[in-house]
């Protein structure tokens, strides 16, 4: 059984948590909080990688800024050296935004301080 942890935390939210969340009960037929034969999936308030948002572990291994598109080899992979640093491609927190998301996000975070 693969135990399946995806990350909702402020900055997985903000950046695509819901959406693998998605993908991830998309492609094991298991919703938050449900197991299967195959599949357990959990969600999680923080997974410690905010800079690599958003973020799932597949048990206990760490996949960083997923992507949607990549949730289906994450979970379907029993290579335990793949994988580490989610797609390998993308380290910016913003590389999926456009530039009015980004200036919201920084607005947010400069009212915080």
């Amino acid at each position: 059984m693969k135990d399946i942890v995806v990350c909702m935390g402020k900055s997985c939210g903000f950046l695509g948590g819901v959406e693998i969340l998605e993908e991830v009960t998309r492609k094991t037929g298991v919703m938050a909080g449900q197991t299967n034969e195959h599949y357990s999936l959990k969600t999680s308030g923080c997974l410690g990688y905010c800079s690599y948002a958003p973020n799932m572990e597949v048990n206990k291994k760490q996949h960083k800024a997923v992507d949607p598109a990549h949730v289906a080899p994450i979970i379907h992979d029993d290579n335990p050296n793949d994988h580490l640093v989610g797609t390998g491609q993308k380290t910016d927190p913003n590389a999926n935004l456009g530039a009015e998301e980004i200036l919201d996000a920084n607005n947010f975070l400069g009212d915080l301080s």
